[in-house]
């Protein structure tokens, strides 16, 4: 669309040089107007924002995110009572044994952001980041649980987290 927008543009201009100065001077005034519009809509229409209000660079529809050669895969939220409960799984795939996840948080429709959660490792409490030494091929799993979500969220616009300094996570997630 970009380059049918410019090369429109820049013929329309062509003629009009050809035609008459006056003519010209409108044209390219509204060749102007019109592409600047153009691709202001354009924009908007196709842009999905990398990083806006905590939304991680990286973000999955489901399925799985890959860091490093570490693989997580988002399972589901569950609610119980005031807190959601979030699953994953994550394998590595790397030589390096090392995992670190932190900020953890839940981005909701509205922008309501909720970051204060407990981090369990099979059953057992994680305290701080969440530090996972895996052998090569083995899988941990993870349950993050969020506190304090009102009863009206039921459907999250993102399940964020960081590894070191790069930012990941899942978005559109229904919570049962």
């Amino acid at each position: 669309m970009a380059i049918v927008i410019v090369c429109t543009s820049l013929s329309l201009c062509i003629w009009s040089y050809l035609k008459n100065r006056y003519l010209f001077g409108v044209v390219v005034v509204l060749a102007y107007s019109i592409s600047c519009f153009s691709f202001f809509i354009l924009g908007k229409e196709y842009h999905i924002p990398d990083f806006v209000a905590g939304l991680p660079k990286t973000t999955s529809e489901g399925g799985a995110v890959y860091l490093q050669g570490v693989e997580i895969h988002h399972n589901n939220c569950v609610r119980q009572g005031g807190t959601v409960q979030c699953r994953m799984t994550v394998t590595n795939r790397r030589s390096r044994q090392k995992v670190r996840l932190s900020s953890w948080r839940l981005i909701m429709k509205d922008g309501a952001v909720f970051k204060e959660y407990e981090a369990f490792r099979g059953g057992q409490e994680v305290r701080g980041m969440v530090y996972l030494e895996l052998p090569r091929g083995s899988e941990a799993e993870l349950e993050i649980v969020f506190f304090e979500v009102p009863e009206n969220y039921t459907e999250i616009l993102n399940l964020g987290f960081k590894a070191g300094s790069k930012e990941f996570g899942f978005k559109n997630i229904n919570v049962r």
